[in-house]
Parts: structure tokens; C-alpha cells; sequence
């Protein structure tokens, strides 16, 4: 008996209200989601659900079980999106807007870093010697500027 995937179904038979409708928003057959529920309280040697025609519902057991549970899958789907989340692959492209001293001295020496941590990102780098340069249309704007010079900044994502 796989137990996670038991408890999942034992959940979603609460939520949905029925082993039919469990077994459909599975994409198991009703059958399959009957025997797993049946094999966890087998296991536990205890009633967790009581069952008419039309619905089930929890018995004074099934309710605490579940009580305990819920949290404990919560915090594995968590788990799990966290590891997704640190190991998704940035990918796209980054529209990059800076003068040229910058492209030379700074960015030339990051883009082979770069390129090797994030292949899947292409850059397009745009090189422009302008004062004023519109920034509306970059991703990421790097500019030497003067002492004097009065930055508008513009964040967005």
C-alpha cells in the first residue's frame, strides 16, 4: 500500500463527499479508490468513514485521523513546490539596456558566468551612448551617470 497516495485518496473521498466523486477528480476508478480507503482503515484497524447510498461521512475516528493529516500533506505539497521553485530553470529572454564603458568593462566580463548559470536565458543586449535613454522597453537599464543627474527610477516586473 502506497500510504501517501492512500491518504490522498482517503482526503479527496472526504472533500468530494463520495468514492465516485473522489474517484473522478483522481482519474481513478471508483473501485481502486474504495480498496485504498478500505486497506487504511484495515490498517488502522478502525472505521474512518461511515457510508450510505448517496455520501459518506466521517466517523468520530475518521474525523480525527483527517484532523491530524491534513496539515502533514499540506505541508508535503509545500515541500514540495519549494524544491520546484529552487530548482525551476529560469528561461526566457532579457532585454538589456546599458552604455557602452558598462558593456565593455562590466557586463563583457559577467556574460560568460552568466550564460553558464542560466543557459536557457538569451540575452539581447542593447548598447547606447544616450544621456536620456528610454527605459520603458528594457528589462534591465544600467547606466553610468554624473553626480548631478536625476534618476527617475522605474521598477515593474
Amino acid at each position: 500500500m502506497d500510504r501517501l497516495q492512500t491518504l490522498r485518496v482517503f482526503q479527496r473521498v472526504v472533500d468530494e463527499g463520495s468514492f465516485a466523486a473522489a474517484a473522478r477528480a483522481l482519474d481513478l476508478s471508483p473501485a481502486v479508490v474504495t480498496r485504498l480507503v478500505a486497506s487504511l482503515e484495515a490498517h488502522l484497524g478502525a472505521r474512518l468513514l461511515q457510508r450510505t447510498t448517496r455520501r459518506v461521512s466521517l466517523t468520530e475516528a475518521g474525523q480525527a485521523y483527517l484532523e491530524r493529516i491534513r496539515p502533514i500533506l499540506q505541508d508535503l505539497d509545500d515541500a514540495d513546490a519549494m524544491v520546484n521553485t529552487l530548482t525551476m530553470e529560469p528561461t526566457g529572454l532579457l532585454h538589456v539596456q546599458t552604455v557602452p564603458a558598462l558593456a565593455t568593462h562590466v557586463l563583457g566580463p559577467m556574460l560568460a558566468g552568466f550564460r553558464s548559470a542560466y543557459p536557457r536565458i538569451r540575452l539581447l543586449i542593447h548598447v547606447d551612448n544616450q544621456l536620456d535613454p528610454p527605459i520603458e522597453d528594457f528589462d534591465v537599464t544600467l547606466l553610468g551617470v554624473r553626480d548631478d543627474f536625476d534618476a527617475q527610477v522605474v521598477a515593474r516586473r
